[in-house]
């Protein structure tokens, strides 16, 4: 069967459209509150992801955001231990007596816009952090050798 002129024409727009389809993404929100342990948690890469810990808690889990940003809210006392790869980090704020232990998690960037009490926040391997508010008895532990904004300082020369 000879192909006509407007074959490959028609063939190249199906591809095109097939290509640039808008994928629906949705937000995913994971809210822990008052006492809570789980060890099972699996975040897949289906949108942006909020996580909110507010009580006592012992969390744990599985991250695969390759695309998206994970963002952690966390208050009270606990430990929350979490595996895996996303694109950005944001600790929205994290306070009280806990430990955000995401040593095994790697990103490409990490922003911690408050952190307070006797935290303890370990990271893994990222190539950059950036610290906002962090106030002196967190305690803020990073793999190897990232590029790091520190904007803690700053607040004072208002």
């Amino acid at each position: 069967m000879p192909f006509h002129a407007g074959y490959f024409d028609m063939f190249s727009i199906n591809i095109f459209k097939k290509i640039h389809m808008a994928k629906a993404t949705v937000d995913q929100n994971f809210n822990f509150i008052g006492d809570t342990k789980n060890d099972s948690i699996l975040i897949g890469n289906y949108g942006d992801v909020k996580i909110t810990a507010i009580g006592t808690f012992d969390l744990a889990g599985l991250i695969f955001c390759r695309q998206s940003k994970v963002e952690f809210t966390v208050a009270g006392g606990g430990i929350a231990k979490f595996k895996g790869i996303c694109k950005e980090l944001i600790i929205q704020s994290i306070e009280g007596d806990c430990t955000l232990d995401l040593s095994d998690l790697t990103c490409k960037s990490v922003r911690c816009n408050f952190a307070n009490g006797r935290t303890v926040i370990n990271l893994g391997i990222t190539k950059s952090v950036e610290l906002v508010r962090i106030e002196k008895k967190v305690k803020f532990n990073y793999k190897g050798s990232p590029f790091v904004y520190n904007h803690a300082d700053y607040r004072y020369l208002q």
